[in-house]
This record gives C-alpha cells, sequence and structure tokens, in this order.
C-alpha cells in the first residue's frame, strides 16, 4: 500500500535497491542497467523515478506467463542481452509478483567467444594440415617401396629373372621385398635347371634328327640304285614298237621303286608278255 503514496519507509527500500544495483556494474562491467517491474497491470519501475520499459510486451508475457525471456539487439556494434525473470510474491495481496530486467553487453563476450573459435578452428586447421603432411610422407614411405617392387616385378615379367628389388628399411614392406627376392632367386634357379634341360633335350634331338638324316640319305640312295636296276631289266619303248603298232605303257610306282612289273620278250615266232604283280608293295616287293 505504501508504494502508492508517499512513505518514508518506502523510499529508503527503494533506495536501497537502486544503490545496490548501481553496485552491481562495478562488480560486472557487463551489466548496463538493472530494474524491477510491479504491477501486472501496468507495470512500473520499483527504483526510477521514470519507467522505461523497452520491450513492454515481453514484460507483460513474463507477468502472464512466469517464465523469462531473453532478447538480444545489436545497438551501435554492441550486442545488448536484455534479461526478464519473474520474481513471485506470496505475501503481497496488492502486487503479486514482479519482474527483474537486465540489461547486460555481451559485446565482449562474443568476441571473445569469436576469437577463441577462431583460435579453435586454426587450431584445427593446423592440426588436420599437420595430419594430412605426416599422412602424406607416411602413404610416400609405404607406396614407394611398393612402387619400386611393381617395377621388379614387371621386369621380372619380362624375363630378367635376375632383377632383385632394393631393400630399404626394416618394416612390413622390407620383408615382403626379402621374401619375394627368395622366391625370385628360386625361379631363377628352376628357370635355368630347365632350360639347360631343355638345351641338352635339344642337342639330343638335333643329333637324331641329324643321324635319321643321315639313314635316310642312304636308304633313299640305296633305293635310287634300286630304281636304276630295275628300270635296266623292263622292256624298253623300243620293243613294244617293234612288235605292236599301237600301245601305250601305264607303269607307275606307289614309291621310288615298284613291287609289280611288266615283261616282253620275242622268242622265234612267239611273242610272250607277262604283267606280274608281286607279294607286298614297294621296298618289299622290288
Amino acid at each position: 500500500v505504501e508504494l502508492g503514496i508517499y512513505s518514508e519507509r518506502a523510499d529508503k527500500l527503494a533506495e536501497f535497491i537502486q544503490n545496490r544495483f548501481e553496485q552491481l556494474p562495478e562488480k560486472q562491467e557487463s551489466l548496463l542497467d538493472i530494474d524491477i517491474f510491479v504491477g501486472s497491470e501496468k507495470p512500473f519501475s520499483f527504483t526510477k523515478k521514470e519507467t522505461n520499459i523497452v520491450h513492454p510486451e515481453n514484460v507483460q508475457r513474463v507477468f502472464e506467463t512466469g517464465n523469462p525471456e531473453n532478447l538480444v539487439e545489436h545497438v551501435e556494434g554492441r550486442d545488448i542481452r536484455y534479461t526478464y525473470i519473474y520474481m513471485p510474491r506470496k505475501n503481497s495481496h496488492l502486487y503479486k509478483g514482479a519482474v527483474i530486467a537486465i540489461t547486460s553487453d555481451h559485446t565482449e563476450e562474443l568476441n571473445t567467444i569469436e576469437r577463441e573459435l577462431y583460435n579453435l578452428l586454426a587450431m584445427f586447421g593446423i592440426t588436420l594440415l599437420i595430419i594430412v603432411i605426416l599422412i602424406f610422407f607416411r602413404t610416400r614411405l609405404i607406396v614407394k617401396p611398393i612402387k619400386r617392387l611393381l617395377k621388379n616385378v614387371n621386369r621380372i615379367t619380362d624375363g630378367h629373372l635376375e632383377e632383385r628389388a632394393e631393400l630399404i628399411g626394416n618394416n612390413e614392406i622390407t620383408e615382403l621385398t626379402a621374401k619375394f627376392n627368395v622366391m625370385i632367386g628360386e625361379l631363377e634357379s628352376y628357370t635355368n635347371e630347365l632350360e639347360e634341360k631343355v638345351k641338352k633335350r635339344t642337342e639330343e634331338v638335333v643329333r637324331q634328327k641329324e643321324e635319321i638324316q643321315n639313314k635316310n640319305k642312304l636308304i633313299t640312295d640305296s633305293i635310287l640304285y634300286a630304281k636304276r636296276i630295275q628300270s635296266a631289266i623292263l622292256p624298253v619303248e623300243e620293243s613294244f614298237k617293234e612288235i605292236f603298232s599301237e600301245h601305250f605303257i601305264f607303269f607307275k610306282p606307289k614309291d621310288i621303286v615298284s613291287g609289280d612289273f611288266y615283261f616282253l620278250q620275242k622268242v622265234n615266232e612267239f611273242v610272250l608278255f607277262a604283267a606280274v604283280d608281286c607279294t607286298g608293295h614297294g621296298v618289299p616287293g622290288a
């Protein structure tokens, strides 16, 4: 009741609260203003002679719901936060509650957060760059021996079995390269052994071929000579002309010499002619 009329006790209470509010910004520089509004129907300032409500709709809503509200506005390059908090009063039937209005400057706080965020992003970027560089060099340490090994594999595939992969470092790739060299050494040994066997077999085949060719030449020469003998014993063409006015001879041996032969001989007034088929063909028949 005393708030509605002149009251020394109410003024002292309001002055006490106002002094306390004025001391708070000294301890907290971001605080710009603190005020208390009473009267839900027509709120007025409890600590100031003039009532200045920046967001009357928000204050009225806080009176009605009892839920706090926060607003941030950008004013002249600064980020100003307005906070409205409901404070219930159970021992008063005239003014059952009040709203505390806190105005604070969060520019420096946001700038600090922004700087921290930039610093964090910078640190993250640097860390990421370092990780990428480490991965790059680590990958080179792994990929380079593999490329070298692949190059040796390609040369070995082309027939250069004397190639050996270079051993560098002491890791799994080095161990794999060493095993690869052992495998290629064994393969080279097997290949050389096989080539030696093939070479010997080839020499043997060539020798046998030459021997067969020599024997074949001897046999062929003998058969050709037998043909000369066979041709010598066959009747000549003139003998047929003397006896037959018309005639022909079809004599086609299967081989060089024939297993068949023909015979013509005039004995007195008789002419003896024979076409003889011997047992066998070719050389056995001859």
